[in-house]
């Protein structure tokens, strides 16, 4: 690897760290998520620096070129952070629907404002029963628009 090339990776790698860091003093990033990316940029120094470690891995993986690892483990990444960011937000559509219940039930006890009443001429079902909502843990509310 040339010296300009490795000159790059690493000025790249500092730019996104700094940015990682003004993210979280913006308290835009949380710190778990930061620490993923700060270890990206830890791995991607190591990897520009340290050539025969990268043929290494490729070598062990079954990959003739070694560059090709990186794309490699760029996409094993980016699959986990999918599937992180998908369990995360399935968690939190859940939480919300737990809340809505929560503050039907509240209202309908008399401790909201008493713009919700519950089962009335024109029913607007929390859960959508034809999408397979069957399964799940929390019951049906229905519930009035305020503007009708």
């Amino acid at each position: 690897m040339s010296i300009r090339s490795h000159i790059v990776t690493v000025g790249i790698c500092l730019i996104m760290g700094a940015t990682v860091l003004y993210l979280i003093h913006r308290k835009k990033l949380r710190e778990q998520y930061a620490l993923v990316w700060i270890g990206v940029c830890v791995l991607m120094i190591v990897l520009a620096s340290w050539r025969s470690l990268l043929e290494w891995i490729s070598e062990a993986l079954g990959i003739y070129y070694a560059p090709s690892a990186l794309f490699l483990l760029g996409m094993a990444l980016s699959f986990a952070l999918l599937l992180h960011f998908s369990v995360t937000m399935t968690r939190l559509y859940r939480d919300n629907a737990r809340m809505a219940v929560r503050l039907a039930e509240l209202e309908l006890s008399g401790v909201g404002d008493g713009s919700v009443t519950a089962l009335s001429t024109n029913e607007v079902p929390l859960f959508d029963q034809e999408a397979g909502q069957e399964d799940r843990e929390f019951p049906v509310i229905y519930l009035t628009d305020p503007r009708d």
